[in-house]
């Protein structure tokens, strides 16, 4: 069967707009829900701060953030008396600019004397997650 050049580019109009809008609906992608993006995104940093890769931690604070603290001083502010394990974004509830992330931390204790007593700690932390310009950052209350 031979396509006419009017049904061949309309076919190919048709195929672009659905790969077009697959692509739009992969994570990362702008597509989902706040709540979804969000979540995503706390988990990418979470995971970056569990690897240490305080870089890729920082790239997710708000823009305002970024403007005053130099990547050098965020650095310092993580002590060594823990090393995050894990983290799972248990929930995410969303405003339309504003959303509150709870994550469950597992952190092993690297205080010797507290280590062997209590070797890991489990607890839930929430935190809030802003829309600026369009995306999620991280917010850290400046002071």
């Amino acid at each position: 069967m031979t396509l006419s050049p009017t049904r061949l580019r309309a076919a190919a109009a048709l195929l672009a707009t659905v790969l077009l809008s697959a692509c739009a609906s992969l994570p990362g992608a702008g597509g989902g829900t706040p709540e979804e993006q969000v979540a995503q995104r706390a988990e990418q940093r979470w995971a970056a701060l569990i690897k240490r890769d305080f870089a890729a931690a920082y790239a997710y604070n708000q823009p305002a953030f970024r403007d005053a603290v130099p990547l050098e001083t965020y650095q310092k502010g993580f002590g060594a008396a823990a090393q995050w394990k894990s983290s799972k974004v248990n929930k995410v509830t969303c405003q339309p600019e504003r959303c509150i992330v709870n994550t469950r931390l597992t952190v092993t204790n690297l205080i010797p004397i507290f280590a062997k007593r209590i070797p890991e700690i489990t607890s839930d932390t929430e935190e809030v997650w802003i829309r600026d310009e369009g995306q999620w950052w991280f917010y850290t209350p400046m002071r």
